[in-house]
């Protein structure tokens, strides 16, 4: 699958690709289902699907090879929607070290 993707990315249209990504929730799959476990979002039962070194550094790529495929109107969605919420539920640390 680390193949398919630049592949499919490359070989068409952007609009089709966001229109895939949208149909089967591929950015919520890579996310939510594989990366991170984040309670209301996280469908699985399991929690994270990628638990071993390998397959999460496979999925870091093919996130990351996605959103550098993305414009800036899909790249500010997912930052505020996904990222940005997720950040935003984290503890806050009672004390930095610098």
């Amino acid at each position: 699958m680390r193949e398919l993707l630049p592949a499919f990315i490359e070989e068409n249209k952007y609009e089709d690709v966001i229109a895939f990504e949208q149909e089967h929730e591929l950015l919520h799959e890579m996310f939510y289902e594989n990366l991170y476990y984040v309670p209301g979002k996280t469908r699985s039962a399991n929690q994270n699907k990628c638990k071993v070194t390998n397959s999460r550094t496979i999925a870091y790529k093919l996130l990351y090879r996605y959103l550098k495929s993305l414009k800036p109107k899909e790249l500010v969605a997912f930052l505020k929607n996904d990222l940005g919420q997720m950040i935003k539920e984290l503890p806050t640390p009672a004390k930095w070290s610098h």
